[in-house]
């Protein structure tokens, strides 16, 4: 099943060689990417003037100081977007977000994205 050709999603990866690998996954299903290579990318990029952003994959690493912190700037930044999360390690999230265990193959994220609407 292929997703509308004008959904966009931001893939949040600070691994290059996986960032890569993942947006080939994307696009392969007909999702546009925009990547960012970090948090404060990705804000700089969902606070542009560019075209809407429907969905927001981010890699939290564990480096990040804060995960709730995390989640609502992305949140404020982009209200609307549907949110996954990717670590290599559980996480206890709200309600209505959507968790991708590392490593994870393509069948995986294909279901990711359904259960997130995307």
């Amino acid at each position: 099943m292929s997703a509308n050709p004008t959904t966009r999603v931001l893939l949040v990866e600070g691994d290059g060689l996986v960032r890569s690998l993942i947006t080939r996954l994307l696009r392969r299903r007909g999702l546009e990417v925009v990547e960012a290579r970090d948090r404060r990318q990705a804000v700089e990029i969902l606070t542009s003037d560019g075209p809407p952003i429907d969905g927001v994959i981010l890699d939290i690493d564990k480096r990040e100081p804060s995960v709730p912190a995390a989640l609502e700037e992305i949140r404020r930044a982009a209200p609307t977007a549907r949110l996954i999360l990717t670590a290599a390690w559980g996480l206890d999230l709200p309600p209505g977000l959507t968790l991708l265990l590392k490593p994870y193959d393509a069948a995986e994220l294909t279901l990711a994205l359904q259960r997130a609407g995307l």
